[in-house]
């Protein structure tokens, strides 16, 4: 904002896009940039991991930015974002508490908050003196005085706590934020039902029901910001038509389309060969599998007589039946394969029915065209080739990262073709190699984890402190 420099966002969790437009709305407001605000360029993609990188990666590629910032919680993307940014020459500033992914935004990143870094960056950017109290505090005695420092933070709260003409919008969410939060907390440390119900039930519950508006307003924007980009044909709009028509796609199978429909085997009738076959035939499998699986519900003497001879009900048409049923694996995608199937099995003498399938349940039915043909056939690929992706990352960031420059790089090197080393066929033949390689394994690189995590942990709580207390409010939109 105060360089007028062109901003892009794009979330990944449509729950926190309207706090991020809120943040970015003040910083603008606040260097006298109003206008230069744009809500369009926070805008949300999807909330799956390996999508959301393709799609970033994508506007990496095609705007080629300045500088890119990484702040959150990643996975295996991270590498994919990193590198793809390392590609264009971008500035890349990093920050997370995934202790597993640190290592690869140090390599491939110019700039990496680590761990507890990653939660201080707010209170130093902002240059709240309570702010930087609170964490000069964690920094002087991080354990030892932990007590101390949030004692000090309460006693500040508590005296600086006051009505003001921003009430409703600044005291009121800080007071609900500090209600849930100290309830969530104190719910492991107090054995109570009703405090447990709620943190167990309640609160989860409450967080579904935000999430699930959050998530159709993240729909719409998707809609509103690719829509608009076609109807106006931007560069590159037919990729936004690829998304706008796979959204809708998925959006119609999901709600209007079932696409599963299946059939219980009821009787086997006076033809239980021609029924095996048809079943097969249906199924894919070889006859002998079928009479096997058919024997297990009809029992073997079914399959070899006749139905006047099998002791069972009677049904509306005279046929005889047993009381089992064989529910037949083989999911229509149209209603009308599924009844053309049970004619087929009437025809020989067979006693089919319709099996229901609810919907909300077609959605992980194997056969249907939103869990088969959309997640098995088209999204489950599309994922493994985003995750494929990441060994020739590694090679990139590693080839880099092993130059020898300095003291920092040497012992990296060193360490890293000791470990590779240890874990291939030719340490057999080196006595010393796999001890050591395990040795560097379960100690230096255990006790530096650890380090991390707990400076990770003091930050969350630290974190967690301010914003229950109400110091922390750039998730309202506050500096």
């Amino acid at each position: 904002a105060r360089y007028d420099a062109e901003l892009e966002v794009p979330v990944s969790r449509a729950i926190v896009m309207e706090a991020a437009r809120e943040i970015t709305k003040e910083s603008y407001l606040s260097e006298g940039r109003s206008d230069s605000f744009k809500s369009d360029s926070i805008h949300y993609l999807t909330d799956d991991q390996f999508a959301y990188a393709a799609g970033v990666d994508g506007i990496m590629l095609r705007k080629k930015p300045a500088a890119c910032f990484y702040q959150g919680k990643f996975y295996a993307e991270s590498l994919i974002l990193a590198e793809t940014g390392n590609s264009i020459g971008a500035i890349q500033i990093a920050g997370t508490g995934s202790p597993s992914q640190i290592p690869f935004f140090v390599t491939a990143c110019d700039y990496t908050l680590i761990g507890e870094e990653f939660f201080a960056a707010s209170s130093y950017l902002s240059k709240n003196p309570m702010l930087l109290g609170s964490l000069k505090g964690q920094d002087i005695a991080k354990v030892i005085l932990l007590v101390a420092m949030v004692l000090g933070v309460v006693l500040n709260a508590l005296y600086g706590f006051g009505l003001f003409e921003t009430f409703l919008k600044r005291h009121i969410p800080s007071a609900i934020v500090f209600f849930v939060g100290m309830i969530t907390l104190l719910g492991w440390f107090i054995d109570h039902p009703k405090v447990d119900s709620f943190v167990n039930e309640d609160a989860a519950q409450w967080y579904d029901i935000i999430a699930s508006f959050a998530v159709f307003l993240g729909a719409m924007n998707l809609l509103r910001i690719q829509g608009r980009k076609i109807l106006r044909k931007r560069k590159d709009w037919q990729y936004s038509l690829i998304a706008v028509g796979g959204f809708l796609f998925a959006f119609f199978a999901g709600f209007f389309f079932k696409g599963a429909y299946a059939v219980n085997l009821v009787d086997l009738g006076e033809n239980p060969d021609v029924v095996v076959e048809i079943l097969a035939n249906e199924e894919n499998v070889l006859p002998e599998v079928m009479t096997a699986q058919l024997e297990g519900i009809f029992g073997t003497s079914n399959l070899e007589r006749s139905t006047s001879n099998i002791e069972g009900k009677t049904t509306d048409n005279g046929q005889q039946t047993t009381d089992e049923i064989f529910e037949i694996s083989k999911i229509f995608m149209l209603e009308s394969n599924r009844d053309e199937f049970v004619e087929k099995l009437e025809l020989v003498g067979a006693v089919a029915e319709n099996r229901e399938i609810e919907w909300g349940a077609h959605l992980a039915t194997d056969g249907s065209l939103f869990k088969t043909w959309i997640f098995d056939y088209i999204f489950t690929p599309l994922s493994a080739t985003m995750f494929a992706l990441l060994a020739f990352f590694v090679a990139s960031a590693s080839f880099r990262a092993f130059r020898v420059r300095n003291l920092e790089a040497t012992l990296l090197l060193l360490t890293g073709c000791i470990l590779m080393l240890g874990r291939v066929p030719i340490a057999d033949y080196i006595p010393f190699l796999q001890p050591l390689q395990e040795w560097i394994y379960s100690y230096p690189n255990v006790a530096g984890q650890r380090v991390i995590m707990i400076g990770i942990a003091l930050g969350m709580v630290g974190t967690s402190v301010r914003i229950i207390l109400g110091y922390e409010k750039s998730f309202m939109g506050e500096k």
